[in-house]
């Protein structure tokens, strides 16, 4: 099997990530797992993490430094004190979700606090 080797630049405020893909021939895309050392320079190591949720929770915590430098151990996870819009790319998204769950439907389960804190679940 062939694969053609890439490597994305995420340029954040402070600094410049390389991200490496794998593309196969027909199209479909492998991601590596960040090194280490820069989940950890982004608080964002998880032992457990699969490739997927290593590289999610790493792009989550660089989004998440431009409003805090608080959050939990594993850096996925505003404080309650932050604003709930924060957890959302928009005012747009943020309004939507708040109107869904003041007109949700009866016996709906919605968890807000892991919904407006919780950067992986959002």
């Amino acid at each position: 099997m062939r694969f053609n080797f890439k490597c994305l630049k995420l340029a954040t405020h402070c600094c410049i990530i390389n991200i490496n893909i794998f593309i196969k021939n027909k199209g479909e895309i492998i991601i590596k797992i960040p090194s280490k050392n820069i989940l950890e320079r982004y608080n964002c190591y998880y032992k457990k993490d699969t490739i997927f949720s290593a590289n999610a929770r790493l792009l989550q915590s660089i989004w998440r430094e431009k409003f805090t430098t608080d959050f939990d151990k594993i850096g996925n996870v505003f404080p309650k004190n932050c604003p709930k819009a924060n957890n959302f790319l928009t005012q747009e998204i943020y309004n939507v979700v708040k109107d869904s769950i003041n007109n949700k439907e009866y016996k709906a389960v919605i968890e807000e606090n892991r919904l407006y804190y919780n950067l992986l679940s959002s």
